[in-house]
């Protein structure tokens, strides 16, 4: 039952460096400085309970016995199909991508609607517009007017949505956009499970560039998703 708990974990978390085979075919070899279960000691009963020896106290690789080694076989092989099917395909990328351009047209429609009901009654509302299928370098979605009595464009909106978890992306452009627009930038957080329901409000924060990295909002983390590398 040891070596199946073990097997379970490795399988689950993927073998990494925990598993080794051995040099020309020399058994199955674990490394009981990063085997899982040190936390509830299920560790401590491989070697007492025979699932792997170690040649000398001191010894760092723990060979498994060899009735045991097809359990870990196994888990390592468990581990790589887990570990392939995590891959995206080009397919699956492309419609992803797909979905996800979908859900934002979907998104920004709902918050020019929105706009527009805002501003009910502005002499220059037609001008209250989309303008992220005209100019996809600039850094928002929707073009507005912060009041009725804004007669230039003083509000540059950004729409992301989002399902479930609230979270979204800011492409460098953005950001710098949003730095240099400052107040009359404002970021539209929409949950599409919620569009549809009467008198659902999305977050707007106005200002964001400086409320989340000056400033900083409660609940918030920020992590980078990527790098340029420059050669």
């Amino acid at each position: 039952m040891t070596a199946i708990e073990i097997g379970a974990r490795l399988a689950t978390r993927g073998p990494a460096g925990c598993l080794q085979s051995g040099a020309n075919g020399n058994g199955l070899w674990l490394d009981s400085l990063s085997l899982p279960g040190s936390h509830d000691g299920v560790s401590l009963w491989v070697a007492e309970f025979g699932v792997a020896a170690r040649e000398r106290a001191t010894s760092r690789l723990w060979r498994v016995a060899d009735n045991f080694e097809s359990i870990f076989l196994d888990a390592a092989r468990e581990a790589n199909v887990q570990h392939s099917r995590r891959r995206v395909s080009t397919k699956q990328l492309e419609a992803r991508r797909a979905r996800d351009l979908e859900n934002g047209l979907l998104a920004e429609e709902w918050v020019l609607a929105r706009e527009r009901e805002r501003l009910h009654g502005h002499p220059l509302l037609d001008q209250v517009r989309r303008i992220s299928d005209e100019d996809v370098s600039a850094g928002f979605d929707i073009l507005s007017f912060a009041s009725l009595s804004s007669l230039r464009h003083d509000l540059h909106i950004e729409v992301k949505s989002y399902s479930g978890e609230r979270r979204f992306f800011w492409s460098r452009n953005e950001l710098e956009v949003a730095e240099e627009l400052g107040e009359q930038y404002s970021l539209h957080l929409v949950d599409r499970d919620l569009m549809a329901t009467e008198g659902y409000t999305a977050l707007a924060i106005r200002g964001p560039h400086s409320a989340f990295f000056l400033t900083g909002l409660p609940g918030w983390q920020i992590s980078a998703d990527g790098y340029e590398i420059r050669g």
